[in-house]
């Protein structure tokens, strides 16, 4: 060991300050572990504190997507009190707007796909749309309608996780950044700047960064996507609840490359609006793009056409960790059961995150199996596995 480098033992390392590690971090040290998070910048630096608060079940798949995304929203109903303040949760509708009949007959499949996975989405013409939000635009010509969807603020939620780990005995240390996990005799041995963490387990929650600290992962298993939003002045209540487009469903699912750009609205409880967002592979460039915000606002008001008269005081971009397969990685690497991968959620992060907290707990705690459609075994390769001294 290098003279003047520390070492900090723990049960478990969580690598990653966003909502996946620290909701991670929380699950963890409510079951008894010693739990440190290491951060490269601050708590919900990265995707998760430039993301809308959208907890959306209709939006996605049936099978697995549907069935981890209703859990987990389940989960966060039944965390305490005090988080549904701080979070700003809240419960809502989301309605998956159609402006052609095209889209229209797109979101009637989705109405009947959805039903027989359990979520409580029907079609609905325009008039019945507009009742539901009464700003919607002459423009729309049908909907689908879920009354079960749910609202927060995503920073809030990720730093209430991470108080909630600290209360709990946990660690974070920002500004720690992580080079390489490699195997130890007591677990796992975690290398950054001027120190080193052992651990029994590693949680890798590094967002688009992840493969940078999975040496057996095959590229591309997790790419860069980068997200823009734009933030309206505050403005009385207009949106009540998430309005997504029917171009937002078909891009988020691979069905559309013609459009970077795909609507989803929603208010926060301040009063701004958020309007999100493009879904862009340019590497590891989170800028906001004059192209991407022409093309929010103009969908925006095709939308709801008074947002033409407010003003936008902010925009922002964050890199969303996508995988090919459109789910997440979450589980033991194969090769090294003491590295477990939470990480590859894009878009969905905040829905996801107590459901993945819950089955990366689960593993740790009590060896549980992992599905395999979300283990990181899906996209490994033949690595070496030596192990670190001491």
């Amino acid at each position: 060991m290098t003279a003047g480098h520390s070492t900090t033992r723990a049960d478990v390392v969580v690598i990653g300050g966003g909502i996946i590690g620290c909701a991670c971090a929380y699950y963890l040290a409510r079951r008894g572990h010693r739990v440190v998070v290491l951060e490269r910048e601050g708590v919900a630096a990265g995707a998760s504190g430039g993301c809308d608060g959208h907890l959306a079940v209709q939006t996605k798949a049936p099978g697995l997507s549907s069935e981890l995304a209703l859990e987990s929203v389940s989960l966060y109903r039944s965390l305490p009190p005090a988080f549904h303040t701080q979070a700003e949760f809240r419960d809502c509708t989301s309605l998956l707007v159609a402006q052609t009949d095209a889209e229209m007959r797109a979101v009637h499949k989705l109405a009947d796909t959805r039903r027989n996975a359990g979520i409580q989405v029907r079609a609905i013409s325009a008039d019945e749309a507009r009742r539901v939000e009464p700003e919607l635009g002459p423009r729309m010509v049908g909907a689908t309608v879920c009354p079960t969807e749910a609202q927060a603020n995503p920073w809030r939620i990720t730093h209430w996780f991470a108080h909630s780990a600290l209360d709990l005995g946990a660690r974070i240390a920002c500004g720690v950044k992580a080079h390489v996990v490699e195997p130890h005799s007591d677990g796992v041995c975690i290398r950054a700047d001027d120190a080193r963490f052992i651990a029994r387990f590693a949680v890798i929650a590094a967002g688009a960064w992840s493969p940078f600290l999975c040496r057996g992962l095959r590229e591309p298993c997790i790419n860069p996507r980068r997200g823009e939003i734009l933030v309206t002045e505050r403005l009385p209540r207009m949106v009540n609840g998430l309005v997504l487009s029917a171009g937002y469903l078909a891009k988020k699912l691979g069905h559309s490359d013609a459009q970077t750009a795909t609507l989803a609205l929603e208010q926060s409880r301040s009063g701004n609006v958020l309007i999100g967002g493009t879904r862009e592979f340019v590497g590891f460039r989170s800028d906001v793009t004059p192209a991407g915000t022409e093309a929010l606002a103009r969908q925006a008001v095709a939308t709801m056409p008074r947002l033409a008269r407010t003003h936008v005081i902010r925009t922002f971009a964050a890199l969303r960790p996508h995988t090919p397969d459109g789910r997440p990685i979450v589980g033991p690497d194969p090769g090294r059961p003491s590295v477990v991968m939470a990480s590859g959620h894009e878009g969905d992060g905040i829905t996801l995150a107590p459901v993945t907290a819950r089955i990366v707990a689960d593993y740790i705690t009590d060896g549980l199996p992992v599905a395999p459609q979300l283990g990181p075994g899906r996209f490994t390769v033949a690595t070496d596995h030596s192990t670190c001294g001491e």
